[in-house]
């Protein structure tokens, strides 16, 4: 028996998938707009019971990129800099690091 390849949907077939859903349109007449079986469509459209999710859109926090995030201000990327990336100062004494052995 030969077996599918998994199919990763598109926002945009995501999209089409909903409003046909949300026009009445049945399960086998969706999968067979995107030739797969009305089985594959289901558990796209039963995960929020039905109801169409919220758009996905980032954080603004998670928007920003090199030195305007917190973490980015040092050019090296080093957790020694994080401290001087957002002005703070550093730890007086710290706390040995021990690597385990396998």
């Amino acid at each position: 028996m030969k077996y599918r390849t998994r199919t990763f949907y598109t926002d945009e077939q995501k999209s089409e998938m909903w409003d046909r859903s949300q026009r009445g349109e049945s399960m086998s007449s969706i999968g067979r707009h995107f030739n797969r079986a009305s089985s594959s469509i289901f558990p796209h459209l039963a995960q929020f019971g039905g109801i169409r999710p919220h758009d996905r859109k980032r954080s603004r926090n998670a928007a920003l990129t090199g030195s305007d995030s917190p973490c980015g201000g040092s050019p090296s990327g080093s957790v020694l800099g994080l401290p001087r990336s957002l002005k703070r100062p550093g730890e007086r004494r710290s706390a040995p690091v021990i690597f385990a052995t396998v």
